[in-house]
């Protein structure tokens, strides 16, 4: 009898698991919130990351969401069905926000939306009532936007597994949109004399289309002479604490290792500059990213970066060869050869040309090392 009723229970547990996982909430089963569609909320006037934010000055920050323009007290959704759990405002924010919690996450646990720079009243209109547990349908009317002396617009953030700001993500990864116009992001890698020290650096530019924000993660690969693997570098947008702790920050130098205090831990951000009109002008976002010192080697290096997307998409740069000596780099080189090692890109990834060198340097970052 009571191994009947252990299967019993076991089949019970079986079906509930099934049925979870057959109706599985993706991204694409979302809506954005200011169009209340899947259509992508566009233009974006600042994308998640390192910025240059146009209210201060154009000084560098890192930016933990994304600005959706919006016209004054334009409607604001939830994304999708939730609990709220701030209702228009928080002592921990400045302006008028909305924070759901959400239990609909295609990858487990639970996930956390922000409406930032909204209110709750809207003349002529009844105000919006949400009390703190109450749920909330995807598509319900949560708020009116209202926007920054600078600009009328809502800022977005999603909140991966906790309420707290250090696990902001790039909302473009979980929200509905065409990662398959990847192939429109570029690289572009360069070496240049470093100008603090003897060793030499090499420099990625990134650049993404104003209408697919989803830009996450730069690795760049450092071989020796003989094509063996000795670093990988990389900085992560979603995955580098500093970063995503790091605020507003003018010019600043982050050590990742405390054990290991060198500028071979570091790199340099610059954003470039980026506003509503740039998806008007149809003009690019984009960061350089300046990987300080590199490893003096014997017979001299090579030095190869990846760039990735929030949904793991790839592209490569060709592998550039190097020599560092007396505060110059030797002309690079091309190699037409690629080494055999686990981080090579598939045979998908374009190639894509060597560019020119960075202008600007806005802050110090570190990033890890492995």
């Amino acid at each position: 009898m009571g191994l009947i009723t252990l299967l019993r229970a076991l089949s019970v547990v079986i079906l509930h698991c099934y049925v979870q996982s057959s109706s599985a909430v993706t991204r694409n089963d979302r809506i954005w919130p200011i169009g209340g569609t899947t259509s992508v909320d566009l233009p974006q006037s600042s994308p998640f990351g390192p910025r240059l934010q146009i209210s201060r000055g154009s000084k560098y920050d890192y930016h933990r969401g994304v600005d959706i323009p919006a016209i004054l007290y334009s409607n604001v959704y939830a994304v999708a069905d939730g609990i709220v759990r701030i209702n228009g405002s928080h002592p921990a924010y400045s302006d008028g926000v909305v924070q759901l919690k959400h239990t609909d996450w295609d990858e487990g646990g639970v996930f956390y939306t922000n409406y930032i720079h909204v209110v709750m009243n809207k003349s002529g209109q009844n105000p919006i009532t949400l009390a703190i547990g109450q749920s909330v349908s995807k598509g319900q009317h949560i708020a009116y936007s209202n926007g920054t002396s600078s600009l009328d617009h809502i800022h977005f953030e999603v909140r991966v597994g906790s309420v707290f700001s250090r696990d902001c993500c790039n909302p473009w990864k979980y929200m509905p949109n065409n990662d398959s116009d990847y192939s429109s992001i570029e690289a572009e890698l360069s070496l240049t004399p470093n100008y603090d020290s003897i060793d030499c650096q090499a420099v990625v530019i990134v650049s993404v289309p104003p209408n697919l924000l989803t830009f996450n993660r730069v690795e760049l690969h450092i071989l020796d002479s003989s094509d063996t693997p000795q670093k990988v570098r990389f900085y992560d947008m979603c995955g580098t604490n500093v970063n995503r702790t790091q605020g507003q920050v003018d010019n600043s130098t982050y050590q990742d290792d405390p054990d290991d205090y060198s500028s071979s831990y570091l790199i340099r951000i610059s954003p470039m500059f980026f506003n509503s009109k740039s998806y008007e002008k149809n003009e690019s976002a984009g960061w350089g990213f300046e990987f300080v010192d590199l490893p003096s080697l014997s017979g001299g290096g090579r030095v190869m970066a990846i760039i990735f997307d929030v949904f793991g998409n790839s592209k490569s740069t060709e592998y550039l060869s190097y020599t560092c000596s007396n505060g110059t780099t030797t002309a690079p080189t091309t190699s037409s050869t690629t080494p055999t090692h686990s981080t090579t890109p598939t045979s998908s990834s374009p190639t894509l040309a060597v560019a020119a060198t960075l202008g600007t340097i806005c802050a110090f970052v570190a990033i890890y090392s492995i």
